[in-house]
């Protein structure tokens, strides 16, 4: 009975110390056709886009990853994910009674570098969502042509336009 007693006692202190209370509050965060990987108190959970809002219990949570799939309109479907850099989602609480919104994915701004190797231009570019949360780049269901492109000089006269290629 002793031991009972103060697992709970040392139960409700780790509670109190991990911010967690026996209520619920509700995740906004605004994803429509996206999936959301968050953790509190060793509890994964994954959240579909499309059932948000969520009712969770209050508590610490950590954002583990988030997941967005597309379709375009011509019908080739690509996804992007987040990385470990996850910006001011990494951590957000839920409180009793109270409407948490986070900011997450599009609309992305594209980040681009250009490098010179020899006679070759690398580049390489990168997503970044609405609260600094970093994607990878985006990955294709199946094989797409090659993006295309225009250079464009300072006056806007067009230089170029082409598409990348693939190997």
């Amino acid at each position: 009975m002793r031991l009972c007693a103060r697992l709970a006692a040392s139960m409700l202190v780790c509670a109190a110390l991990a911010g967690c209370s026996s209520g619920t509050g509700v995740l906004d965060a605004g994803l429509n056709d996206g999936q959301l990987h968050v953790s509190n108190w060793g509890r994964d959970r994954w959240l579909n886009g499309k059932d948000g809002p969520w009712e969770l219990p209050a508590g610490l949570y950590r954002v583990r990853s988030v997941r967005f799939d597309r379709r375009d309109t011509d019908g080739s479907g690509w996804g992007t994910h987040t990385g470990r850099d996850l910006g001011d989602i990494a951590k957000f609480r839920i409180r009793d009674g109270q409407t948490t919104r986070l900011a997450v994915g599009p609309p992305f701004t594209v980040h681009t570098k250009a490098r010179r190797r020899g006679d070759d231009v690398l580049l390489s570019m990168s997503l970044t969502g609405r609260s600094g949360e970093g994607y990878r780049p985006p990955f294709a269901a199946g094989r797409l042509g090659g993006p295309a492109f225009t250079i464009e000089d300072g006056a806007g006269t067009v230089l170029l336009q082409d598409a990348f290629k693939y190997g």
